[in-house]
C-alpha cells in the first residue's frame, strides 16, 4: 500500500470506527440528519456523478450542477473527475478483465478491493476521458 491507498484505508476505517458509536449517540434527531444526509449523497452519487457528469444524461444551470456535485462529494467517494474517469474506465470495459473493478476479479475486489491498490490501477489515474469536466 503507498501513501494514498493508506489514506483511504484510514478514512474508511474511522468511518467504521465512528459507525460503531452511533448506538450510544441514537436518538429521533439523528435518525433524521441520517436520513437527510443519505438521501443528499445518493442524489449527488446518482444524479450527479453518475447521470449528469460521466453520462451526461441531462443539463442542469451551472449552479446546480455544482451544487448537486457538491452532494456527491459529501458520500466521500472521492474528486468528481476522479470518480467520473474510474466510472468511463469501468464503462468502456464493463465487466470484462480489463475492467478496473471487474466482477470477474471476485467480490471483494469488485465492491472494495480496488480502492487499496492504486500501483495495479494507473488506468483511474488517466483522466484524459474528462477533457469534458475538466474546462
Amino acid at each position: 500500500m503507498n501513501k494514498k491507498d493508506k489514506i483511504v484505508a484510514g478514512l474508511i476505517m474511522t468511518i467504521h470506527g465512528m459507525a460503531l458509536g452511533a448506538p450510544f449517540t441514537f436518538g429521533p434527531g439523528a435518525l433524521k440528519w441520517l436520513g437527510i444526509n443519505y438521501a443528499i449523497c445518493l442524489l449527488g452519487i446518482t444524479a450527479s456523478f453518475h447521470r449528469q457528469l460521466t453520462h451526461r444524461s441531462f443539463e442542469t444551470p451551472k449552479l446546480l450542477e455544482y451544487t448537486l456535485a457538491l452532494f456527491g462529494t459529501l458520500a466521500v467517494q472521492g474528486h468528481p473527475i476522479e470518480w467520473v474517469s474510474a466510472h468511463r474506465h469501468h464503462h468502456g470495459e464493463c465487466d470484462d478483465f480489463a475492467d478496473p473493478h471487474s466482477p470477474r476479479d471476485g467480490f471483494w475486489w469488485s465492491h472494495m478491493g480496488w480502492l487499496f491498490d492504486s500501483k495495479t490501477q494507473a488506468l483511474l489515474f488517466d483522466t484524459t476521458n474528462c477533457k469534458d469536466l475538466k474546462k
